[in-house]
């Protein structure tokens, strides 16, 4: 039996990434599409032929009853989405991030700890099943690099104002540098980790686009975890117009037994270690489709992705802002 489908926002062009994922697994129907920006509304009509449109997301709901949703509306619109959606026992698929207050994020993770049957939860965070981030994961989880001491993270982005939707360019829709492009490197870090982060310092600021009013291009955050790793992410909007890269994005891990630079862009990881010299790692051979385990997940099954790790992913993002906003004051998780 085919899972119904409603799509929640189209805001953002991942959007349209997310359904063809959820159509190739042959595993669900669109039901619905709910909007209110008239631009999207008229592109959702033309790339959705057919599929009933709806104003207001909570009619959506009312009307359509679905089991899953993608929500891919602004930033600080989901996190509402989500509460009303768990509230209903429906899964949710997002694009990143899924929350940027901790009130709301509070109020989902109560909403899903008191459901008897939790309700399904992931994001769009393509580090987990690239094939060279999941080659990555293989080596640390097999030892080669020995216990993690620290890891860099990277993640330049252009911007080009002139393309962009406002609320993109205002800190309080988008959840700020830290929280809307560093998610994919705290939560690719947690997995590599697998410890607990218990402390973070993080700074934000506004250093190029200084007439963009309520907007920070660049964050840096160190979070420290209970086995005392740590992680260091910078997050910018500070990539120039000239380079033949939107991001140039990488990491760096380093264990006890050696270190790994993986260049995201590139996809392509290269390691070296104590017992060998530097060489280039072939792309893991089977991944994991992050759509096939979202439904897992609807069913009750072992998953690659889990509710409870995205909570805690969103914890630091949370309390790296709140430190920010602070002046970089250390922050207890």
């Amino acid at each position: 039996m085919k899972r119904k489908l409603a799509v929640i926002g189209v805001r953002h062009g991942h959007v349209w990434g997310i359904i063809d994922g959820f159509k190739r697994t042959g595993k669900v129907d669109v039901v619905a599409v709910a909007e209110d920006h008239p631009a999207m509304r008229k592109t959702a009509k033309e790339r959705l032929p057919g599929v009933p449109l709806y104003r207001d997301w909570k009619k959506c709901l009312d009307e359509t009853r679905p089991d899953v949703i993608s929500l891919v509306t602004r930033n600080d619109v989901k996190q509402k989405v989500v509460c009303e959606s768990f509230r209903r026992g429906i899964g949710v698929f997002a694009d990143k991030p899924v929350f940027t207050q901790k009130r709301w994020l509070t109020k989902a993770e109560g909403i899903w700890r008191r459901k008897r049957r939790k309700p399904a939860l992931s994001a769009l965070f393509g580090l987990r099943s690239s094939p060279s981030g999941f080659a990555l994961k293989k080596l640390v989880d097999a030892g080669e690099l020995g216990d993690i001491v620290h890891i860099y993270k990277c993640r330049p982005h252009r911007l080009r104002p002139e393309g962009r939707r406002p609320w993109e360019l205002n800190n309080r829709e988008n959840g700020g540098p830290l929280i809307d492009l560093g998610s994919h490197d705290v939560d690719y870090a947690m997995w590599l980790i697998g410890a607990d982060p218990v402390e973070v310092t993080a700074y934000a600021k506004r250093s190029r686009f200084g007439k963009i009013k309520g907007f920070q291009d660049n964050g840096q955050m160190m979070v420290r975890f209970r086995n005392g790793a740590v992680l260091m992410v910078e997050a910018d909007w500070l990539t120039p117009e000239k380079s033949k890269y939107h991001g140039d994005c990488r990491a760096l891990v380093t264990g006890t037994e050696g270190f790994a630079e993986h260049l995201e862009h590139l996809r392509e990881l290269h390691v070296t270690t104590f017992k060998r010299a530097e060489r280039k790692v072939p792309h893991a051979k089977r991944t994991f489709d992050p759509y096939k385990d979202f439904l897992a997940q609807v069913r009750g099954e072992k998953t690659w992705v889990r509710a409870s790790e995205l909570f805690k992913v969103h914890r630091v993002l949370i309390a790296a802002d709140a430190s920010a906003r602070k002046g970089g004051a250390k922050v207890r998780l």
